[in-house]
């Protein structure tokens, strides 16, 4: 699982905008409590999934995990953006395309990301606040 957390950069800015994060999961398939599975018994997923927003007809781009995150993070359907494979990084393709976590960068957010939320070895420095960024907010 791999986490993407936007929060306001600043304490007053609580008060007027949300937190927000994005849970990343590869190969889980809807398996969830939270999703109707009978089976799965997954009572935190379900809790989190009870308060937040729940997206029930999200569907991968592509089989490929690479190809499928660039397409979420950058909202660009394959064909556009052009990543196919597994080692091909989003701004080789597109250089000036403004990611998910940037954009919420760009609105003042402290965007940190942990785990493989682009694809293992294919991170985007622009995409998340720095070290000094995250100091200040706390």
């Amino acid at each position: 699982m791999a986490a993407a957390l936007a929060t306001p950069a600043t304490a007053r800015d609580v008060r007027v905008r949300p937190n927000v994060l994005l849970l990343i999961v590869d190969d889980l398939r809807p398996d969830l409590g939270a999703y109707g599975h009978r089976t799965a018994r997954t009572p935190h997923i379900d809790a989190l999934a009870a308060r937040s927003v729940l997206f029930a007809r999200a569907h991968a781009s592509v089989a490929n995990c690479a190809p499928s995150r660039a397409s979420l993070l950058s909202g660009m359907r394959p064909d556009r953006h052009g990543v196919m494979d597994l080692v091909t990084h989003l701004r080789d393709k597109v250089p000036g395309a403004v990611t998910l976590p940037q954009r919420f960068r760009q609105a003042g957010y402290l965007s940190v990301g942990y785990g493989k939320i682009f694809h293992q070895k294919l991170d985007d420095a622009p995409s998340w606040s720095s070290q000094a960024d995250a100091n200040r907010s706390y």
